[in-house]
């Protein structure tokens, strides 16, 4: 299976750098506008599945990527939940105990990133039932999508799991 993990576009949140999390925001005009371009990069693709975050910004950037499509909402690709740092700045945020896979960290109120794997592990293995030999376009969130890259690459010795965040309207293709 191939997957095309897009990460949504910009919302107000992402350009004034506060944590979303589970605050459901919408695109921004700039986030509309990736979409499009997304839209534009991925027309020679052929996209047999479109499922994204139920979260407003990611469930726009797949209408605007995908809109002859039928999405399938999936409340599993939402964002991990970052408790108290929701709503707040985050240019001077430490995260390093968060990403930290043995560590796995939930003070604060923030997700333990190992059950942001599980969802991931529970999306993809349901994937792969369904749509094993198909591309599968996959719309959601920074952390989600960075999850989604150890899952398919491996989570380090060291259980680092350094955030790799596809930029607001970035892909990345992964083979499963």
């Amino acid at each position: 299976m191939k997957l095309v993990v897009v990460r949504h576009g910009q919302t107000d949140y992402n350009k004034n750098h506060i944590c979303q999390g589970s605050i459901d925001v919408p695109l921004n005009e700039n986030g509309k506008q990736q979409a499009l371009i997304i839209n534009n990069v991925l027309a020679d693709t052929k996209i047999d599945v479109v499922v994204s975050s139920t979260m407003k910004r990611a469930h726009e950037t797949a209408i605007l990527i995908a809109p002859n499509h039928p999405i399938i909402l999936d409340d599993r690709l939402v964002e991990r939940r970052l408790g108290n740092y929701e709503g707040k700045s985050n240019i001077n945020l430490v995260f390093d105990k968060y990403e930290d896979y043995y560590l796995n960290c939930s003070d604060d109120g923030v997700e333990n990133i190992q059950s942001v794997y599980q969802r991931i592990n529970d999306v993809i293995m349901e994937l792969k039932a369904k749509y094993n030999d198909k591309t599968v376009l996959l719309v959601t969130h920074g952390s989600v999508s960075n999850v989604m890259y150890y899952y398919v690459n491996g989570i380090p010795e060291n259980g680092i799991c350094s955030f790799r965040y596809l930029d607001n309207g970035q892909y990345m293709e992964l083979e499963i």
